[in-house]
């Protein structure tokens, strides 16, 4: 598995989290899915993937230019 790069906003350490994480226990819906949130200023939004691979790859080329 590939390691996290630091929050783009502050340089803080980044964390996978799990849906459950963020939401109420009487929203949780989607059981099993991904995200990466930074644990100095919070920044990650809330966009989860199926894989913890894929939320790792998705932080990690944030930022980046198609072309």
């Amino acid at each position: 598995m590939d390691k996290l790069k630091p929050c783009p906003f502050c340089g803080g350490e980044a964390k996978i989290m799990t849906h459950e994480s963020y939401v109420p226990e009487s929203w949780r819906s989607l059981v099993g899915v991904y995200g990466v949130v930074c644990t100095s200023c919070r920044a990650g939004g809330y966009q989860f993937w199926d894989t913890e691979e894929q939320a790792i790859a998705a932080w990690n080329r944030r930022g980046e230019q198609n072309g």
